[in-house]
């Protein structure tokens, strides 16, 4: 295990790097009344990283009542990272906003109210479950990795293990 997190005592900011919004936890789960984007240096390059998200809201007719939440699987800086984007599919992005395959890929099943959301990086090689294996030849060797949430989402069990 290269890191873990339950957010049962809190939101530790001595350990996680703050890089927009306001995390805070309630009932065990971190959350945000205005969005948050938050990184922690893992120091390991090929790794599974995880974590159960609840609170998505999912409405394809009306865009802007779509709840989202990105696990970052590489994080350089705020400009220059790579994520998996969940709301009402999940898609691979750069920096927030750049698809990089034009396929979208379904939900994970729902467990408990929540949805576990995980992805595996070894090297240029990314995989996340029911979803087509991305490769990237420059992906850098930036170790951090995070979350980045609509506001209202939840976040627990946020886990990282070396591959």
């Amino acid at each position: 295990m290269l890191f873990s997190d339950d957010f049962e005592a809190g939101f530790d900011r001595e350990t996680w790097e703050i890089v927009g919004g306001s995390p805070f936890v309630v009932g065990g789960r971190l959350t945000s009344n205005d969005g948050m984007m938050i990184v922690v240096d893992v120091g390991w390059p090929n790794y599974v990283v995880s974590f159960d998200a609840g609170s998505l809201v999912c409405r394809p007719l009306a865009a802007d009542q779509e709840e989202w939440v990105q696990l970052i699987v590489r994080y350089a800086n705020r400009d220059n990272y790579l994520s998996l984007t969940t709301g009402c599919n999940r898609r691979w992005l750069i920096n927030g906003v750049v698809e990089l395959q034009h396929a979208s890929f379904p939900l994970p099943p729902q467990r408990e109210g929540l949805w576990h959301i995980e992805a595996a990086i070894q090297g240029g090689q990314f995989t996340a479950e029911d979803a087509e294996t991305l490769f990237l030849d420059d992906v850098g060797n930036a170790t951090k990795v995070g979350i980045r949430a609509d506001v209202g989402v939840t976040i627990d069990n946020f886990t990282v293990i070396a591959q």
